[in-house]
């Protein structure tokens, strides 16, 4: 019991600074969807994303590839394409970490989930991947008629919507965990052996819900050229909270008690426009060339608030001959804008090398320019007093804490991204087909970032044992200027295989495997400028002014190399409506499907 009393000495929250600079943009949650363009992809599954485009023969595909890459339909006007996804649960690069919360009655070991792990550096710039949609509908439509395929019409439309538990974020300016720092510097009494009465309320949900859209014109000038355009729009929101209420009594006749609140909520908003133009010119009736030109403009807004506030006493100061009191409180404010567009441009070449074999090869290059603006503000206070008697001692004490933290950065982020893919489709026979490509990507992504910060921290202690007195006293004052540079290089090379096998004019089917190699290499540096960092202690106060320290990380390196294989299940019910399912099992550990998708295409 007597430790409990003493914990406060050692457990103060933990505020990053002081030996180690972190700024706002860190805790920016990164999404595969900021900046870049979607698409209806109907082989879109996690590890086939990036070969997808140009290797197989879709509609939609060939469209995105290039907007004027116009369908043939025999003998219809109409495509329709339907799907229904599975997601696939995967851990991310970092995981998402429960909100650890108080629990009085429990034993001291079930707050060392309250610990801060090592973070992953690649997720500054690949925090999460957004689940599937509900559905993916798309339409493509000649209105002038089967006969007359020259003026094109469609689009697409697909619905997300999730709910998730709320997740904390693992790099936080101000290392504070709920509920766990006020319990081990506060609570005397983890263990509790009478009766106990929980008065519980809270809440753990994320929602995320999203629509995405997209408008495609199309033109046959004529036998030589088409023309296509393509508009593309999608809204994202991700909203949570998570509350925790517990009030405590020990018995109507004990006075003990505890009041502990948590309230938490996350806001993410997210919203591009994506409008791109290509032309295609068939050089000749085996070799076509295409070019396409596109540019999105994107807003991303992040909010992020916390209050937390704890109150605990044991026993009744001037009655009880033991007794101690705590209480803390905690409120964070932070928010995140980005704002910012993507030019993307690319050419293709298509040739029919021989009557049954086709080429087909890109390049596209893409960058990316976000300003991005934060805001912090996170004060902090708790406070402990105790008294505890027993037949060699006598103990008092008193414990004190306070921070408080504003700052305000600003910044930009760049990403440059080279894609390339060459491919063949090998007719076998009547009944066979063989594919496989070439993929490689190259993405360079850079955070540049300057946060001016203005905070203090103070923290007391004074105890008493048989007239033996100790003190300990700290005040810290900083006003300093946070210059963060992040560079992250990456790279792959993915090796995609498909084998097609058409059984009769009902039943197929399509194995394929995907070999992949993935290489990152991070650089990192913060740049601390101080205009006044002031220390006192009982020894004395020292003052320093107009100087810099500076964190360099050293070059980190991360390799990740896999083989992911998928089937396609085909039936065709008739000549104009068939059934796909997609199918990606797993073999880790045990066999099982990671992911499905079942999909409906008709022409009309």
């Amino acid at each position: 019991m007597l430790v409990m009393l003493l914990l406060p000495t050692l457990a103060a929250a933990q505020y990053y600074g002081y030996g180690y600079e972190t700024v706002t943009e860190k805790s920016f949650e990164e999404s595969d969807l900021f900046f870049t363009s979607h698409f209806l992809n109907p082989f879109g599954l996690p590890r086939y994303r990036d070969v997808s485009v140009g290797l197989f023969d879709d509609p939609f595909l060939n469209l995105q590839l290039n907007p004027a890459n116009l369908p043939t339909f025999e003998n219809s006007s109409s495509y329709i394409y339907l799907d229904f996804r599975g997601d696939r649960t995967e851990a991310a690069i970092v995981e998402d970490y429960a909100v650890t919360y108080a629990n009085t009655y429990e034993p001291l070991a079930i707050y060392d989930r309250g610990y801060y792990p090592y973070i992953d550096p690649r997720w500054y710039v690949s925090t999460r991947s957004e689940p599937e949609p509900l559905f993916s509908l798309g339409i493509l439509n000649y209105p002038l008629g089967k006969n007359r395929q020259r003026l094109l019409l469609g689009g697409s439309y697909q619905l997300v919507h999730k709910e998730e538990p709320f997740y904390t974020v693992p790099d936080w300016i101000y290392g504070y965990r709920a509920g766990v720092d006020e319990i081990a510097a506060a609570d005397p009494y983890f263990s509790a052996t009478g009766p106990i009465i929980d008065r519980y309320s809270g809440v753990d949900e994320m929602r995320i819900t999203g629509h995405r859209l997209s408008g495609i014109l199309g033109y046959r000038l004529s036998s030589r050229i088409d023309l296509g355009v393509s508009a593309n729009g999608l809204i994202n929101s991700r909203d949570g909270q998570y509350g925790d209420s517990r009030i405590d009594d020990y018995g109507y006749y004990t006075p003990n008690e505890s009041h502990y609140v948590n309230a938490t909520s996350r806001i993410q908003d997210y919203d591009h426009f994506d409008l791109s133009g290509g032309m295609r010119f068939h050089l000749s009736e085996k070799v076509s060339a295409g070019v396409k030109g596109g540019f999105l403009s994107g807003t991303a807004d992040q909010d992020y608030e916390a209050g937390n506030s704890y109150l605990s006493q044991y026993g009744r100061e001037g009655t009880d001959p033991n007794w101690s009191y705590s209480r803390s409180r905690s409120l964070t404010d932070q928010n995140w804008h980005h704002k910012g567009d993507t030019r993307y441009g690319r050419i293709q070449l298509s040739a029919q090398a021989s009557p049954v074999t086709r080429i087909n090869a890109y390049y596209r290059f893409e960058q990316s320019d976000v300003d991005v603006r934060n805001f912090s503000l996170v004060d902090d206070s708790s406070s402990h007093r105790y008294h505890w008697e027993d037949i060699y001692d006598v103990y008092d004490g008193e414990y004190g804490y306070s921070f408080y933290d504003r700052r305000s950065g600003s910044g930009t982020r760049k990403r440059t991204v080279h894609q390339a893919m060459a491919n063949f489709e090998w007719r076998l026979n009547e009944r066979n087909t063989l594919r496989g490509g070439l993929y490689y990507a190259n993405n360079q992504s850079d955070i540049n970032t300057v946060e001016p910060v203005s905070a203090r921290r103070f923290s007391s202690y004074h105890s008493t044992s048989n007239n033996e007195n100790y003190s300990d006293l700290f005040r810290l004052v900083e006003e300093k200027e946070l210059h963060w540079q992040y560079a992250a290089h990456y790279w792959t090379v993915q090796i995609p295989v498909f084998t097609h096998f058409q059984f009769n004019e009902h039943w197929g089917l399509m194995v394929g495997v995907n070999r992949i190699l993935k290489s990152w290499e991070i650089d990192e540096e913060t740049l601390a400028l101080f205009d006044l960092r002031q220390k006192t202690d009982l020894e004395g106060t020292v003052t320093e002014q107009n100087f810099g320290e500076r964190y360099t990380q050293p070059t980190r390196s991360f390799t990740e190399e896999f083989t992911d294989v998928i089937a396609n299940v085909e039936v065709a019910l008739t000549p104009r409506f068939r059934i796909n399912l997609l199918l990606d099992p797993d073999f880790r550990n045990d066999f099982r499907v990671a992911q499905w998708w079942l999909g409906f295409r008709t022409s009309l």
